[in-house]
């Protein structure tokens, strides 16, 4: 995940459960986390708009599946490069596959191989809305530019598109033919 404020920066992670922040230029990492201090596999990165924290989707391990489907935000500290959770929740029960904020940085939505995608506020983290469940689970995700709809490509390559409002699929995909996306 790229740093939305340094480009030279960005975070990556994996099954080991350890987050790795590396400099672009340098070609090095400058901090490695503890796999302990997540205590899991992590499948998706997301920065918060500001840089100052990351939301990691949880899961994967096959030898440990007891955080699967959690999200963890950690809180990196400027400067020092410490890192800590900042809020733990888990409402899905199998692998995050994507984290995507949307364009206001108001909220955020999480897919899971549940085949749902939750709608988070980002000031509180609380749980806006589950989106309906697709036949297959939602891989990739991206918000419309005013941030009404969500578009996700399933694992079966289904296009899949949502009212955030509501979490309601949407009855015909005519209705975001127009729509210009975030990413």
């Amino acid at each position: 995940a790229t740093h939305p404020i340094d480009a030279d920066r960005f975070a990556t992670s994996g099954d080991d459960g350890a987050i790795r922040i590396w400099s672009a230029k340098e070609r090095k990492v400058l901090f490695r986390s503890s796999p302990d201090l997540t205590g899991c596999g992590i499948g998706s990165l997301e920065w918060s708009p500001d840089g100052s924290a990351l939301l990691c989707g949880c899961g994967g391990d096959p030898d440990n599946a007891t955080k699967d489907g959690a999200l963890l935000v950690v809180e990196i500290a400027a400067g020092s490069n410490q890192i800590e959770i900042k809020h733990e929740d888990r409402k899905a029960k199998k692998i995050v596959n994507d984290i995507k904020f949307s364009p206001d940085g108001t909220s955020f939505a999480v897919a899971s191989d549940d085949g749902r995608v939750y709608i988070h506020e980002a000031s509180d983290y609380s749980l806006r809305t589950v989106c309906a469940k697709s036949p297959s689970p939602v891989k990739t995700m991206d918000w419309s530019t005013n941030g009404k709809y969500l578009q996700g490509v399933t694992r079966a390559m289904d296009l899949v598109y949502y009212d955030v409002t509501n979490g309601k699929p949407l009855s015909t995909p005519a209705i975001v033919r127009d729509a210009e996306w975030y990413t």
